[in-house]
């Protein structure tokens, strides 16, 4: 399955992408989403699809030591409707498995 995922308007720029089959026709593939577009290899069926991405908004020390590494805080962008509380269905058929995601809500 192929295709481009935009956040209100513009390519996601980095991201990931999961898709889970609801039918029981297969298990959970995902891939890499980069400058707005994904390719993951999946099955036949109806699927539940999630979509995740994060910003950098901080640092933070990994240990409560003075020598501590810095470790980045991230955020999610994606609002829970894709991803957590997905709402997001397709039926990929094996002869159409391209499939585009309009994503809407604040960064």
């Amino acid at each position: 399955m192929t295709g481009k995922v935009t956040l209100n308007g513009q390519p996601l720029p980095e991201g990931t992408i999961t898709i889970e089959a609801t039918d029981d026709m297969g298990g959970v593939d995902g891939g890499m989403i980069t400058n707005g577009e994904y390719k993951v290899m999946t099955t036949p069926g109806d699927k539940l699809v999630k979509i995740n991405a994060t910003k950098v908004v901080g640092q933070k020390k990994t240990y409560n030591t003075p020598d501590s590494p810095m470790e980045d805080i991230v955020q999610e962008i994606i609002p829970p409707k894709y991803n957590q509380k997905s709402e997001l269905n397709v039926t990929v058929k094996e002869d159409a498995t391209s499939h585009d995601f309009t994503l809407e809500g604040k960064k």
